[in-house]
């Protein structure tokens, strides 16, 4: 099946899916308003659901790492508050994070996320997609 533009929806689904990795990548919004424009005028004018899910399943797999890197960073942030308290007390004592596991983590996170969007866009050219169980449900319960 093809979109409005001519193209196919696995290719548009891919290049939705490679624009946001290249964002990720760089680190930079230059890469982020094409895909922003290009998850916009499929959510607004496509009406084949696959190609709507798979915007919704980009956007949703990055407002959940956010959000599980933002926990991180509130872990971070209240051992640091804790660390205060314990030095006040006793100046050689030290709760903090001196291994930098909070970072640690957050890293591997970044990596596993840019691996999932490689293989969502790749997949998207075969018509196929990736599991992702909590986000699939998501999508499964509010899209129509």
């Amino acid at each position: 099946m093809k979109t409005k533009l001519g193209l196919s929806n696995y290719l548009t689904a891919s290049i939705f899916y490679f624009f946001l990795l290249l964002t990720l990548f760089f680190n930079s919004g230059i890469f982020a308003l094409p895909a922003l424009v290009l998850g916009a005028y499929v959510l607004y004018k496509e009406e084949d659901l696959w190609l709507r899910a798979s915007v919704i399943k980009g956007i949703l797999l990055v407002v959940f790492v956010c959000f599980i890197c933002l926990c991180i960073n509130y872990v971070d942030d209240l051992l640091s508050f804790i660390n205060f308290f314990i030095n006040i007390a006793d100046p050689l004592a030290v709760l903090d994070d001196g291994l930098g596991i909070m970072n640690w983590l957050k890293d591997i996170i970044y990596v596993i996320e840019k691996i999932i969007f490689m293989l969502l866009a790749l997949f998207a050219l075969g018509g196929k997609t990736v599991k992702l169980p909590v986000i699939d449900k998501l999508i499964a319960k509010h899209i129509q």
